[in-house]
């Protein structure tokens, strides 16, 4: 399994890991889940971590997914989204931060991870 979804009950917030080869219908699986924890559990943080994926996206594949999970209907408002990444994957992340946040995402990378847990908890 490329993903591991888990809930973190204290401080409360979802945190995925991303591991090996993950597909864009992988992406697709792992929101819709996120989105159906985010309204049971009513948790506004998700915390995700892909320093362990393998694969890059295409600057197309990058803003659809970007895209996807900026317009997906969410309880409102949309939780806070930390992304976690390695140095190599910044240029990536900044170019996902930037289509997310003009899209109404609030969505930050980090490429350190205590640094990324101080900012969604805040």
């Amino acid at each position: 399994m490329p993903y591991k979804i888990e809930i973190v009950t204290n401080p409360g917030y979802i945190r995925v890991e991303q591991s090996g080869e993950v597909s864009t219908d992988d992406v697709e699986v792992i929101r819709d889940k996120i989105f159906e924890l985010v309204a049971r559990e009513r948790l506004s943080r998700v915390f995700v971590d892909v320093r362990r994926q393998t694969n890059e996206y295409s600057i197309t594949e990058l803003f659809n997914i970007t895209v996807d999970h900026a317009v997906s209907r969410t309880p409102f408002p949309k939780p806070r989204v930390c992304l976690v990444v390695r140095q190599d994957q910044e240029d990536n992340a900044r170019f996902i931060e930037n289509v997310g946040v003009n899209r109404g995402l609030p969505i930050k990378f980090f490429t350190d991870e205590e640094a990324a847990l101080k900012w969604l908890q805040g």
